[in-house]
């Protein structure tokens, strides 16, 4: 064996190795992420059993005396998206343990693999920026957010779901048409790209992070200046402050984790520490989950199950309140549903 040889030999050895490495701490984290999220996904279905036991005690009860019913269809939407997203980062996470096992030897296994990943982490973070969009939605919408919303800021409400769709399709169609993947020593890689490796990643982040951002200012805006119009009657609403500081600190929480593993994701991409690269997205993708579920008043019923009573759990169908629309909310106070 000549020294040309032996180099390439022990080069190959050592990436090998690096890989193996790099296996390992990917099996460990992903099955601990896999624990976690099938976890949230009892703990989520378990709430919206009992969720759907309350609205039919309810509507027995509300029939029973004859009010009209009132049904709160954001509310419904909105933990069922939460749902959704939990539920399909479980087949995201067992891609990765796929592509682990099979991403130094399949160019079919890298090729397929991660347009799927990527498919599927979109579904979940869309999933969860329409919850984060009808609950700004619903603010907007009640009879008494409305005197307080100007044009620019009402059109922005609406067409924020077209800038979320639009940057989905392209983030999308950026990893399927704009770049292929092919199995390498060190595991899937960019085989050849029409664009710059890493900016359908980078991309996935910048948006990430707008979006983020703009929903929490939507939501966060006219609660503010409803909080300020009824400190100037002398009739505050703690919580409304208690909503703003919750949502905020869940927002930043979010943000900050989308920051981190974006970064760690291009500098692993960059050093070619493949295996690596998308375990940060599925950290990423369970801390955002966590996040929004947290910016809800009743997170504890709908995370901690076993340390709530069921009868605890508020229900989605209401009777409708003597002279108000069913859509209609008292005229002194935010929304309570959407908090």
């Amino acid at each position: 064996m000549n020294r040309e040889e032996f180099n390439k030999t022990t080069e190959l050895t050592k990436n090998n190795k690096d890989y193996s490495r790099q296996a390992i701490l990917s099996y460990v984290i992903c099955s601990l992420l896999l624990i976690v999220n099938l976890y949230m996904v009892v703990a989520l279905c378990i709430y919206e059993y009992r969720v759907n036991h309350k609205n039919k005690k309810n509507k027995r009860l509300i029939r029973t005396r004859q009010f009209g019913l009132v049904k709160d269809i954001s509310a419904n939407r909105m933990r069922h998206l939460c749902l959704t997203s939990c539920i399909f980062i479980l087949p995201r996470l067992v891609c990765e343990f796929i592509e682990i096992k099979y991403g130094q030897d399949l160019d079919v296994i890298c090729a397929v693999i991660r347009p799927i990943k990527v498919i599927l982490q979109t579904v979940q973070l869309s999933c969860l920026y329409c919850v984060l969009w009808l609950r700004q939605r619903k603010l907007y919408t009640s009879e008494v957010m409305k005197p307080l919303v100007n044009k620019c800021t009402g059109f922005l409400s609406w067409a924020i779901i077209g800038i979320m769709i639009s940057a989905a399709v392209v983030g999308v169609a950026l990893y399927i048409f704009a770049v292929r993947f092919t199995s390498s020593n060190q595991g899937c890689i960019v085989g050849w790209s029409l664009v710059w490796k890493a900016a359908p990643g980078l991309m996935l982040i910048v948006t990430t992070i707008t979006l983020q951002i703009i929903l929490l200012g939507l939501l966060i805006l006219p609660i503010y200046k409803h909080r300020r119009a009824m400190k100037g009657i002398g009739n505050p609403n703690k919580k409304d402050i208690l909503l703003i500081r919750r949502v905020t600190i869940a927002a930043v929480v979010a943000v900050l984790t989308d920051l981190f593993c974006g970064l760690m994701t291009i500098t692993l991409l960059i050093q070619s520490l493949s295996v690596l690269t998308h375990i940060f997205f599925d950290i990423d993708m369970i801390v955002s989950l966590f996040c929004v579920i947290c910016s809800f008043k009743d997170w504890r019923m709908r995370l901690y199950p076993r340390l709530t009573k069921s009868t605890q759990v508020a229900g989605t169908v209401r009777r409708m309140r003597p002279g108000l629309g069913s859509n209609e909310t008292e005229n002194h106070r935010v929304d309570e549903t959407a908090m």
